[in-house]
């Protein structure tokens, strides 16, 4: 009998969103005697949802960076950098508590470009295939905040999921993408 692929799913909001819509449409239709399906994710409508599919790593918050052309930080929008600096700890927390109870990820899904930062405590913890979805249209400005993004993507990131072209385009041309209306893994 083949063993069971685990796959990590972070997921950044507590809400329920589109991408929460287009996850739960996915995981419905992937064989649950094939995959394993763990999630970090925070409190919220989101979770109770996704534990209907697997496990559930429950968080106060995952951190984030916004680096999308609508959401970046600006003005005082920079303030809310405080709140990802504070959601740091129970990002590490819940990568913990996850490698506690699975020892061994398979793929790793990180559900938005937004939740970069958690590459860095995923990456000490699994040597696991990382896929990046994004959503939104990447800020490509000739910047150190941008060139620090695609540089972490480049690195860490093996397969990147696009909504569309508007968002494979604001990606670097040497980054590997794919376009797809739903997520995959």
């Amino acid at each position: 009998m083949k063993k069971k692929i685990n796959i990590l799913y972070i997921y950044p909001i507590h809400q329920f969103s589109g991408s929460l819509k287009s996850l739960q449409e996915y995981l419905k239709i992937l064989p649950k005697k094939k995959y394993n399906f763990y999630f970090i994710a925070p409190f919220g409508k989101a979770s109770k949802i996704l534990s209907k599919f697997g496990i559930v790593i429950k968080t106060l918050g995952v951190t984030k960076f916004d680096n999308t052309s609508i959401g970046h930080y600006r003005g005082a929008r920079w303030l809310i950098l405080i709140r990802e600096i504070f959601y740091i700890f129970p990002t590490l927390y819940s990568c913990l508590v996850l490698k506690i109870y699975q020892k061994k990820i398979d793929i790793i899904h990180l559900n938005d470009s937004t939740a970069l930062p958690i590459i860095f405590f995923l990456k000490i913890f699994y040597n696991s295939k990382i896929i990046l979805h994004v959503r939104s249209v990447l800020k490509k400005k000739d910047n150190c905040i941008s060139g620090f993004i695609f540089s972490i993507i480049e690195k860490y990131v093996d397969k990147i999921i696009v909504i569309d072209n508007t968002v494979k385009n604001s990606l670097k041309s040497n980054q590997k993408s794919t376009v797809k209306r739903k997520s995959i893994f």
